[in-house]
């Protein structure tokens, strides 16, 4: 029996020792985590760099310059911000007792995060987005989602040679289609002498703040669909009356019910979501409830508590339309309801010369699109 060298041993257990320590910082992969980070650091070298005449040559020198040890990923991210938004799909393990084993290894192709969720992971939208159905758009043209009609399905057993029932109409289509999301987010020039931990963390900051108001706003409005915007979820929302007992805890289990319910018309929810003001959605986890999910956002009044099948909220994105660009030259009118800066002799106000201020304005766009195939449902004025 040959000798056995203890050096080596003990060397060569060291060394996996360390390699699954190293593992395990790294924690579980999270692909929208990642490219978020990939993102807001193309983001910082597109701010550096605008201020010189290289445009994106010289944003791919201070990427080398402040990110030595991920340059490739983060000039892949510049020259396509689009790119490191897809990602495998998710797939179950392989297992050699299936005999397509080799098939769960393939996966089911690339699918893309959205660029205004990936930075706003807090977002009603992102959350939303994360289980629900996510589609790609065309960057033209509309894309139809088939979706059930609430009707009873016709039967499905039969007797031997009779006809399959088939009922009339029993499909409907939802109709999506890339409407133009665009974010303007304006930065101090001082900001950019910081050290480059703090620019990311400000601009990440920053831009989930903006993308989640932005786009949250609309998402839980009752506004009607426009050629320019899509539909708020409110609209054709199922009203449902708020429990008043004595004890604030049972009306809330009472009401938390009602809405799943409200929901069960024809067929129960399959993947029930709550949405609520922090106010309510706070003291849904501290009576330990252990109902539904609860998003919470500041676009939800106090006193009202939304209910949705996530399984029937849809989204897309047009992954070809994901825009980054910066300027520090340009006159904008900070408002939220911008218009021109001259119109007709009439000068918009207030307005920014990011020029005479030692400003940048950082502008993305994203074409994006959602609908909900079945109506919400909504309680206002709850007593917990």
């Amino acid at each position: 029996m040959p000798a056995i060298d203890l050096a080596t041993e003990i060397n060569a257990q060291k060394n996996l020792l360390i390699a699954i320590e190293r593992r395990l910082r790294k924690g579980t992969p999270n692909p929208m985590r990642d490219a978020r980070r990939k993102i807001v650091k193309s983001i910082v070298c597109v701010l550096h760099a605008n201020k010189s005449p290289g445009g994106l040559s010289e944003a791919e020198a201070f990427a080398k310059r402040l990110y030595p040890g991920s340059y490739p990923e983060i000039q892949n991210t510049l020259r396509v911000p689009s790119g490191v938004l897809k990602t495998r799909a998710a797939v179950g393990p392989a297992v050699t007792s299936d005999p397509a084993w080799a098939g769960d290894l393939v996966g089911d192709g690339d699918y893309y995060l959205g660029a205004f969720a990936t930075l706003a992971p807090q977002s009603v939208l992102s959350q939303l987005g994360m289980r629900g159905l996510r589609v790609d758009l065309p960057n033209s043209g509309r894309l139809r989602i088939p979706t059930s009609q609430t009707t009873d399905p016709p039967p499905v057993f039969i007797g031997e040679g009779d006809p399959i029932p088939a009922r009339r109409g029993w499909l409907a289509n939802t109709s999506l289609s890339a409407k133009k999301a665009a974010l303007l987010s304006v930065y101090t020039n001082e900001l950019l002498k910081r050290s480059v931990p703090t620019i990311e963390a400000v601009v990440s900051r920053m831009l989930a703040q903006d993308v989640a108001r932005g786009i949250d706003k609309q998402l839980l409005s009752s506004n009607a669909a426009t050629a320019d915007a899509p539909a708020g979820i409110l609209v054709g929302a199922i009203p449902v009356a708020a429990a008043a007992l004595a004890d604030p805890q049972a009306s809330m289990v009472l009401d938390i019910g009602d809405l799943v319910g409200a929901l069960a018309d024809p067929a129960a929810a399959t993947n029930p979501v709550l949405i609520a003001n922090p106010i309510q959605a706070t003291r849904y986890g501290l009576y330990g409830a252990s109902g539904p999910p609860m998003i919470a956002s500041e676009f939800v009044p106090a006193g009202t508590v939304i209910a949705l099948d996530a399984g029937d909220f849809v989204v897309g994105y047009d992954s070809t339309s994901f825009n980054i660009d910066v300027s520090d030259e340009s006159l904008i009118h900070e408002s939220d309801a911008a218009e021109p800066i001259v119109d007709s002799s009439v000068i918009a106000s207030p307005v920014r010369s990011l020029y005479q201020t030692d400003c940048a304005g950082l502008r993305l766009i994203e074409g994006l699109d959602w609908a909900l195939t079945s109506p919400a449902a909504v309680i206002t004025d709850v007593s917990w």
